[in-house]
């Protein structure tokens, strides 16, 4: 019985040595192949990633993750979306991004050797962003590995030989589709940032104006000078300014600019002040014709066409119940 103990015994510490052995093989191992990562004056000298200059007459941005290629390209000031179709693109996505390669934190960095590049899923990386200037000057920048341990990721910049090793962004970029690109707000405005409104009873030019309020000291007022009720205002606004853009199977841009020079009379006309003192003009008309690429069927529809946007939205006919309003019902 002793000496199927001791047995036991040797052949548990003889396992133990061997474990160790294998353990402190695959460190070293490890610690050979994998470079020593960087410090010191290295990274005081990568500190910061992207500074202003980086987004400056900036005019193009390709993006390609697993789920697409996206263009979007900058007219006139304003953002659109290029590829896969032409369309505006969410009001706030490229700010959004910008800040957000802004504010990059680095945690490590490391040398781009064929072992690292490859552990990092930086060879084929998971996104893939080029900046092209209006000079023709690119910037690409490979999105690589994602830890979901502590969420971080690992990140090379074309005219940089390095690795940066960062948090995640804040911006899920692997994971964006079109739709989180097309813009399906039809007003630019948020009632926080509307000054007047002005309805009119189809076009501008006949002034039948149904409706008009603007933001005073005291709140809202009509246009003959009476304060409105705040509460009722606000809620009217909100469901107004809230309204989207119905979505098209396939965005046509062709058939939008035909629907837009319609010779149909206007059903609405509105004019929306900003703070800025900044005016838009969205005229609304009806749509005679069902249009295939609307997903709603046998629904009466109608186009609007805002003077601050290259193409107008659709919606359905219904919703514009909102407008049924006058000055007596706040």
């Amino acid at each position: 019985m002793l000496r199927q103990s001791q047995r036991l015994q040797k052949i548990s510490t003889l396992i133990f040595i061997l474990f160790l052995i294998s353990l402190v093989t695959a460190l070293t191992v490890s610690h050979l192949f994998r470079a020593p990562p960087l410090t010191g004056k290295d990274i005081e000298r990568y500190a910061t990633l992207f500074i202003d200059q980086d987004f400056q007459d900036l005019n193009n941005i390709l993006l390609k993750n697993q789920l697409g290629n996206y263009q979007l390209e900058k007219k006139n000031g304003e953002w659109g979306l290029k590829y896969p179709k032409q369309t505006e693109v969410e009001g706030t996505f490229v700010d959004g991004f910008i800040e957000t390669l802004k504010n990059i934190k680095i945690k490590k960095t490391f040398k781009p050797d064929p072992i690292n590049m490859a552990n990092f899923s930086l060879t084929t990386p998971l996104v893939e962003i080029v900046l092209i200037k209006e000079n023709g000057e690119r910037k690409i920048i490979r999105l690589g590995l994602i830890n979901p341990v502590d969420n971080s990721t690992y990140l090379t910049i074309s005219d940089q030989n390095i690795i940066y090793h960062i948090d995640a962004l804040s911006t899920s970029l692997n994971a964006l589709n079109l739709s989180d690109l097309i813009d399906s707000k039809i007003f630019s405005f948020t009632k926080d940032d509307l000054s007047s409104l002005k309805v009119f009873k189809g076009d501008k030019k006949i002034e039948r104006l149904l409706l008009a309020f603007s933001k005073n000291a005291e709140g809202w007022g009509s246009r003959e000078g009476s304060i409105l009720n705040t509460t009722k205002v606000s809620a009217f606004l909100e469901k107004l300014l809230t309204l989207k853009n119905l979505p098209l199977s396939s965005p046509n841009p062709e058939l939008l600019k035909g629907l837009e020079n319609s010779q149909e009379a206007p059903l609405y006309t509105l004019e929306l002040e900003g703070n800025d003192h900044k005016v838009v003009t969205y005229k609304i008309l009806a749509i005679q014709n069902e249009i295939p690429e609307v997903e709603l069927k046998n629904k009466p529809l109608a186009l609007i066409k805002a003077s601050n946007k290259e193409f107008p939205s659709i919606i359905t006919r219904e919703s514009l119940s909102v407008l049924e309003k006058t000055e007596k019902d706040f």
